[in-house]
C-alpha cells in the first residue's frame, strides 16, 4: 500500500493508488462495500445456507439483497458505486472480446445503469438492446447511455421490485443475454 521513500515520508504504491477517490478504475467503492457490515455479516451464516438453502444475506438481514438496499439508501449508495466502479474497463473488455455481430438483440440482465449495454451498442450499432433491471436502477441509465443508445435500448422494468420475481423479457430471433459475470446465447 505504501513505500517508505525517506525519513518519515511515504508514497502510495500502485495498489494503494487504486484505492484513491476519483481515479478511473478505483477499487475504493468495492472495498468499502466488502467492508460494510451489511456484506461481511452474511458470511458468518454460510453453514446455515449449506444446511437449509436459504441465502446467507436473507438469513442475516431478513430480506434479499435488493429489498434490503431499497430500505437502506446509504448502503445502496455504496453498492451502486461499487457496481459502477470498474464497469467501463469491464464493458470494453467484453465488447472487444466477444463477437456480437451475429446477434440482433442483446439483453443486459441486472444491467444496472447500462454501462455494459451502452458499450456493446456503441461497438455494434445495428443491435437492439434491452436493459433489464429494477425501475429505480434503470432511471440512472439515462446518465450513461447516449441519446442514440437510450432510444435503441428498450428499457424493461417488467418483473416487479423483488429480486425473486424478476422474469427475463420475451425472446427475439438471435439474442444474447449478458450479465457482468456471464454470457449466454439462445
Amino acid at each position: 500500500m505504501l513505500d517508505k521513500v525517506g525519513p518519515r515520508r511515504f508514497a502510495l504504491t500502485p495498489v494503494g493508488a487504486g484505492l484513491r477517490t476519483g481515479v478511473p478504475g478505483s477499487l475504493r467503492p468495492a472495498v468499502l462495500l466488502l467492508l460494510d457490515e451489511s456484506h461481511w455479516r452474511p458470511w458468518g451464516h454460510l453453514l446455515h445456507t449449506v444446511r437449509t438453502g436459504e441465502t446467507t444475506f436473507h438469513h442475516a438481514h431478513g430480506a434479499g439483497l435488493f429489498d434490503y438496499l431499497a430500505g437502506h439508501p446509504e448502503v445502496a449508495t455504496v453498492f451502486n458505486a461499487a457496481m459502477t466502479g470498474n464497469s467501463p474497463a469491464h464493458a470494453r473488455l467484453v465488447a472487444a472480446t466477444y463477437d456480437f455481430s451475429r446477434m440482433s438483440l442483446v439483453v443486459d440482465v441486472g444491467g444496472g445503469r447500462g454501462r455494459l449495454l451502452a458499450t456493446i451498442l456503441e461497438r455494434y450499432p445495428r443491435l437492439r438492446g434491452i436493459l433489464f433491471d429494477q425501475p429505480h436502477v434503470i432511471e440512472g441509465a439515462r446518465q450513461i447511455l447516449s441519446a442514440e443508445a437510450w432510444s435503441a435500448a428498450a428499457s424493461s422494468s417488467e418483473g416487479a421490485s423483488s429480486e425473486r420475481s424478476r422474469r427475463v423479457p420475451p425472446a427475439a430471433q438471435r439474442r444474447c443475454f449478458v450479465t457482468r459475470a456471464a454470457l449466454w446465447i439462445s
